[in-house]
């Protein structure tokens, strides 16, 4: 889940390959699974990594975010 700490909004770590991506949360448009993927769409980038959609949605504030 992402904190806000004196206005500054703390992202989320997502592994893609050897390397790990930042993301803010507040730039997530949406996420969609791929079997053992999910691939993470924000604004101006696209991450896919190797974890299902529950432990991704785990890391997001549910008052923020709906899983359909």
């Amino acid at each position: 889940m992402e904190d806000i700490i004196y206005g500054l909004t703390i992202p989320i770590f997502l592994k893609e390959g050897k390397k790990f991506i930042r993301v803010k949360v507040d730039e997530i448009q949406y996420i969609e699974s791929i079997k053992d993927y999910v691939k993470v769409v924000a604004e101006g980038k696209t991450v896919v990594t190797r974890m299902n959609i529950s432990a991704v949605e785990k890391l997001l504030d549910p008052a923020e975010f709906i899983r359909v």
